[in-house]
């Protein structure tokens, strides 16, 4: 929570490193912090160009571990992106962004994110809630904002059986 000293340890990050686990990493850092947009952007986006050519004319006999690596790291680009159009007022395009996201990496926290982006829609609460119940589905130890979320809009019931439906 010291954006002076997270910038000096970024910076001493990158410059032993520009692969895209790292660019990934700190881009998405300062995404879900804000206030650094700009330079979250630029991360993701070299991540992204990093990802999409290690990735593109991949066929399946070439598939390595390190694929599925870099898919993960995409889908948490996406999902930085997100993050930054939610916070600039462009929610479609944050929604667009995190559902790629989580139709690619499957990780609850994107699924959150996802749900949040519905909850600003208007008509999509159901979708919201549905977001936020796979959210819960797929973690084993779902944090605090969710489960608030889930309660709030689901007004305390028990929600195991839509769980298990999700």
């Amino acid at each position: 929570k010291d954006p002076a000293k997270a910038i000096a340890a970024f910076d001493r990050a990158l410059a032993m490193s520009t692969r895209p686990a790292v660019l990934t990493k700190i881009g998405w850092e300062l995404a879900d912090y804000g206030g650094y947009d700009a330079r979250a952007v630029d991360l993701i986006d070299r991540a992204t160009a990093a990802i999409t050519g290690t990735i593109s004319g991949l066929g399946a006999s070439g598939v390595k571990d390190e694929h599925f690596d870099l898919m993960e790291r995409l889908a948490w680009c996406w999902d930085a992106r997100g993050l930054i159009d939610m916070r600039k007022g462009s929610v479609a395009s944050a929604v667009r962004y995190f559902d790629a996201a989580w139709r690619l990496g499957g990780q609850s926290l994107i699924a959150e994110h996802l749900g949040s982006g519905y909850e600003r829609m208007k008509n999509r609460s159901s979708d919201a809630l549905n977001a936020y119940l796979i959210a819960r589905a797929v973690t084993g130890n779902p944090r605090k904002s969710l489960l608030d979320r889930i309660d709030r809009m689901t007004g305390g019931l028990d929600v195991q059986p839509l769980l298990r439906a999700a």
